[in-house]
């Protein structure tokens, strides 16, 4: 209860745009250690019988709309990858970057649905997964050269093979800044340039190999690339694992996760003091650019379960419903209405070329209310997901 209590006036110092000093709000179970959802079948409702189906059903079907999607778009990418591979001119560059950016932008909407495991035996493989898929923050310098060391990275260094296993090997080896796969990756090869130097064929031998370690190393990485995002979207097959529970766990993983969603991801890492200070740790492309595009995009999938007045959801008629929550789904959607319009008068290329003014306050405030409502439903529910 103390730390439910201390988490709450967290989220109310940012309500009120108090100064306090920065604190990392952590995902804990009740007896402090990190917390990796369990599920339960039993959740304190009420004593009236109330049926879950249409609302974990439309979850799942939100997931498998959005997965579905950037499967298509990462598809797609592929395509104009291996076109710019097979003929790299600048035209064919923009065209893999343009596809690239629409596959990016559309994973953005999907990583929501992968933030809790469905249960216990799930959570390594499942963290496993999202972190090849794309990770944060990354050091450029480890997969290839960049201005102020021109020989480093993994591209340099000749004696290591350019292949899947390598890669896999590779990835966070020296520490979490060092992701060799992903879209991190995949970004930083298609926005490297000059083409004549980096990608173009060349007379001289040595740059050649570089050119032809560099083309297949974009190549592997596109292609893990696809087999993690199938793998991600089997996870939400009509008969896989979260079928397999009862309704009452799954509502219990889709709150958890909006908990998790907004507290972690959004207030603790996004919106963090440090993050105008070091914005490149949490840029979501600091390459491609337009970063506000992704929290609006993140923002807007949540709109899919919460609703609004004149489109309700499952998940909304039920918080109408339900009494002593201490919040209502109107009250959900308008702080989420109102995180989306502040959101959108960020820069657009946001946290890059973004200070403390009125609108990067605007927008946290906002999303702290919506974090507090998400958590005042779960301390009804006696969900403890994320305390301080």
């Amino acid at each position: 209860m103390k730390r439910l209590i201390t988490f709450t006036c967290t989220l109310l110092v940012l309500l009120t745009g108090c100064s306090k000093p920065e604190t990392d709000i952590e995902i804990t179970s009740s007896d402090g250690s990190t917390a990796v959802s369990e599920p339960i079948s039993e959740l304190n409702i009420t004593e009236r019988v109330v049926d879950l189906s249409p609302i974990s059903g439309a979850f799942q079907t939100a997931a498998q709309t959005a997965i579905r999607s950037t499967v298509a778009q990462c598809q797609e990418m592929k395509s104009k990858i291996f076109n710019f591979i097979s003929n790299p001119n600048e035209q064919t560059q923009t065209s893999a970057q343009a596809s690239y950016n629409s596959c990016h932008q559309n994973w953005a909407k999907s990583a929501f649905y992968f933030t809790e495991a469905f249960n216990l035996n799930e959570s390594q493989g499942l963290k496993r997964m999202v972190d090849l898929i794309d990770t944060r923050p990354y050091l450029a310098g480890y997969i290839d050269g960049i201005p102020e060391y021109p020989y480093s990275g993994l591209i340099h260094e000749l004696e290591l093979p350019i292949n899947l296993d390598t890669l896999r090997g590779q990835h966070r080896l020296m520490d979490e800044d060092s992701a060799s796969l992903g879209f991190p990756v995949i970004e930083f090869f298609l926005w490297k340039g000059p083409l004549n130097e980096h990608w173009q064929a060349q007379s001289d031998e040595d740059a050649q190999n570089l050119i032809n370690r560099r083309q297949t190393y974009l190549k592997v990485a596109t292609e893990h690339l696809i087999e993690q995002l199938l793998k991600a979207q089997y996870r939400w097959r009509d008969n896989g694992e979260f079928n397999q529970l009862p309704d009452r766990a799954k509502f219990n993983v889709e709150l958890k996760t909006l908990q998790r969603f907004t507290m972690a991801e959004l207030l603790n890492r996004i919106f963090k003091d440090s993050t105008l200070v070091e914005p490149e740790w949490v840029h979501p492309a600091q390459f491609a650019g337009n970063g506000r595009i992704y929290l609006l995009n993140q923002l807007e999938e949540l709109s899919v379960l919460l609703g609004t007045v004149e489109t309700p959801t499952p998940l909304s008629e039920w918080l109408g419903n339900e009494e002593g929550l201490g919040v209502n789904a109107q009250e959900l959607q308008q702080a989420l209405a109102a995180s989306i319009e502040a959101a959108s008068k960020l820069p657009a290329n946001f946290p890059f070329e973004t200070e403390a003014g009125e609108q990067w306050n605007m927008a946290r405030q906002q999303i702290a209310k919506l974090a507090l409502g998400i958590t005042q439903v779960s301390q009804h529910l006696k969900l403890n997901v994320v305390t301080q």
